[in-house]
């Protein structure tokens, strides 16, 4: 949805007020600490973007509310008139309540603003048409072990509502499923155009353009390629190499079922150009950066074969300055490389793996974390799967705690539910329980607490069938953490009941003082401000006698909101203060 918004943006000289208002409120709720034009500078590349000025408002009013800023502001700078007028007219009864929104539902109407926005640009535009076209819509899935998962394209469902005016081209595989799960709201919207494979008469006009001037050898081109612009593309290809070199084509050269038509290919090039392939083959893309480290690696130096000339075929895909193999071409040499070479394609996939995991090394804290790392942390877990698909799960919890907190939960969760499909698949129930916990946490983080309930009550089941005690009393923690943000304060402090309970049977002390916590919490929310006190007082105890920094730092920051100065300080001497009253009412009976 960025990217639409960016190329709208640029060919359109769209702006998207509501939407960039609602998408900085999200960011700052769910990346808490960064800046947004360091996390997307392509969103600011504008000079008069609205998303500039949203940016400026948020992050330079305190204590006000976001919509009441971008008015207030609107109304000093003259370049805002247009911010200004469009809340007026529209924008602040469209985003009433935004404050109080959770993160998961801002992230649900973010489409709905963005397409609200173009349908009415649409009906001022008299003449005007937009038309979006979805290419490769199965990418959507690309890093999902569950494929059918029909919240992943939840985001594109919304904008088409939202943009009757607007014409939608989606382009996939497989037909959209919308008809079939929500049949009253689709049926008579979706017109499926069925794409058959090229004409002959088409893939003649096309052969003869490129130009193959040779009648047989377009013929026994047309008869393999069956009309599937790759087979096509690619014998142009390996026609083309074959005039550069000097060598005429022959026609029993072409054509044929279409792995005889791949292996063709790969066998006209040059050994170092066929090794140079088979090894950019094994990144999910690649840049000239990548491509020299694995000819040093792999080929016996940079020398070995230019990039230029590796990445002239038309089955690269090059978006920025990467580049993309084509999915049946990286299939191919993948599978072809595990066959013949299976020492060389191991080496090569670790030695990817090894490249990415370093990148994570130096990730000390959350505030540390960059996209870069987010990056480093999909592939590095791409590469490990095809390698060692048992290990996957290890290595991601590595860094579960640092992503979570630094709420990059796109890039954490795909790789937490492969290691839930993983732990079920080896049968492993601990992992498979620690998982599922994780999972709560996201989506408890975004507000969606009915799904994170669901992951907790999958998470309990389990820990309690194998006995996993530290699991259980976990699990119960977190479990009244849903009904605590409900609003339901007696089912949360039942949770926490039990989960110190069991805590308390197994000596889990770091765990004690989470629940004991929570549980001051709850207390301190029924404005029972006495027994609140007394829990975070034992809670300091039992910190300080174990050094527990975490339980230390949470009461040190809630000193102040309690009316203790001095932080910990403050929970030392209500700690001596309790101690010397218990001691007075003992000598009293």
């Amino acid at each position: 949805m960025l990217a639409l918004r960016l190329h709208l943006a640029d060919s359109g000289k769209l702006s998207f007020p509501a939407f960039d208002t609602v998408f900085k409120r999200y960011f700052d709720l769910t990346q808490t600490g960064r800046n947004l034009a360091s996390a997307h500078p392509e969103l600011f590349r504008q000079p008069n973007d609205i998303l500039q000025f949203v940016a400026d408002f948020t992050e330079s009013v305190s204590g006000v509310p976001l919509v009441g800023a971008v008015v207030k502001l609107g109304n000093k700078a003259d370049q805002l008139l247009y911010m200004q007028r469009w809340m007026k007219r529209r924008g602040a009864a469209l985003l009433q309540g935004l404050d109080s929104w959770a993160p998961h539902e801002l992230e649900s109407r973010l489409p709905i603003f963005f397409g609200a926005y173009i349908d009415d640009w649409l009906q001022e535009s008299a003449g005007r048409r937009v038309v979006v076209l979805y290419d490769t819509y199965e990418g959507l899935w690309r890093d999902r072990p569950n494929h059918t998962d029909t919240l992943v394209d939840n985001w594109v469902r919304h904008l088409v509502e939202e943009t009757p005016a607007v014409l939608h081209v989606i382009l996939g595989r497989d037909p959209l499923a919308w008809a079939e799960h929500e049949p009253q709201k689709w049926q008579g919207i979706i017109t499926r155009f069925p794409l058959d494979q090229l004409l002959d008469t088409d893939a003649e006009t096309f052969l003869q353009a490129a130009p193959i001037v040779e009648a047989d050898i377009r013929a026994q081109i047309i008869q393999g390629a069956k009309g599937i612009p790759f087979y096509l593309n690619l014998q142009v290809d390996q026609y083309e190499d074959s005039e550069r070199s000097g060598k005429p084509p022959q026609a029993e050269e072409y054509g044929g079922a279409e792995p005889q038509m791949l292996e063709r290919f790969r066998n006209h090039l040059p050994d170092s150009l066929h090794r140079a392939l088979v090894v950019a083959a094994c990144p999910r893309w690649l840049d000239e950066v990548l491509f020299l480290k694995l000819c040093d690696q792999f080929l016996g130096g940079a020398a070995a074969v230019r990039f230029a000339e590796l990445s002239r075929y038309s089955f690269w895909t090059k978006s920025a300055e990467r580049y993309y193999l084509h999915a049946v071409m990286r299939d191919y040499l993948q599978a072809d490389s595990r066959t013949r070479e299976a020492a060389l394609y191991g080496q090569m996939h670790q030695y990817l793996f090894e490249h990415y995991a370093a990148k994570l090394d130096s990730l000390e804290s959350a505030r540390d974390l960059t996209n870069e790392h987010a990056e480093a942390l999909g592939e590095g877990a791409y590469h490990l799967e095809l390698l060692r698909r048992a290990q996957l799960p290890r290595w991601v919890d590595k860094f579960a705690t640092i992503f979570h907190t630094a709420a990059q939960w796109n890039a954490l969760e795909p790789l937490l539910q492969l290691s839930l499909v993983i732990y079920q698949e080896i049968g492993d129930k601990s992992g498979e329980g620690t998982t599922l916990n994780n999972i709560s946490q996201i989506y408890d983080a975004r507000g969606d607490y009915a799904s994170a309930l669901t992951y907790l009550e999958k998470s309990l089941e389990i820990c309690q069938a194998i006995g996993n005690k530290s699991g259980e009393g976990t699990t119960l923690n977190n479990i009244s953490q849903i009904y605590d943000a409900r609003g339901d304060y007696a089912s949360a402090l039942s949770y926490l009941e039990k989960s110190l309970e069991i805590r308390q049977a197994i000596g889990d002390k770091a765990g004690l003082c989470v629940t004991l916590l929570n549980m001051g919490h709850i207390h301190w929310q029924n404005e029972q401000a006495d027994e609140a006190k007394r829990l975070w007082v034992e809670v300091y105890r039992i910190a300080k006698q174990l050094d527990l920094a975490q339980a230390l730092g949470a009461l040190e920051n809630l000193a102040g909101g309690v009316g203790l100065s001095g932080g910990l300080s403050g929970w030392d001497a209500l700690a001596q203060q309790m101690e010397q009253e218990a001691v007075r009412s003992d000598l009293k009976l």
